[in-house]
């Protein structure tokens, strides 16, 4: 019994003879390399689309503890250490953002 890998094959997105196959599916060299850019770019939308995400969060995090700050003792060391925490949120989910913004830049140049 011959293997996939031997037989010649139409490519399932052009058309050209192929015997590299993926899943079983026949698939040229070229096609398989543009689906893999593809799949990649889908990877770095994705990110940008989380890091933004987490950024809205932390913005909204930050909103609501700030309003109910108002309502707590100015000295209160647990509302000191919220204020804080919802800093450091913002900031670390901005590099983020930024980050992944870069990265989606970047390969949109490419």
């Amino acid at each position: 019994m011959m293997s996939m890998d031997s037989l010649d094959a139409a490519c399932s997105v052009c058309g050209e003879e192929t015997s590299l196959y993926l899943n079983g599916v026949p698939i040229c060299p070229d096609c398989d390399k543009a689906g893999k850019a593809g799949r990649a770019f889908a990877g770095v939308r994705e990110a940008l689309t989380l890091a933004r995400q987490e950024c809205r969060n932390a913005l909204a995090a930050h909103s609501k503890m700030a309003s109910s700050f108002g309502l707590l003792d100015p000295g209160n060391p647990a509302a000191t250490e919220a204020i804080r925490n919802a800093y450091a949120r913002i900031e670390a989910a901005s590099l983020a953002y930024a980050k992944a913004l870069r990265d989606y830049r970047a390969f949109k140049r490419e």
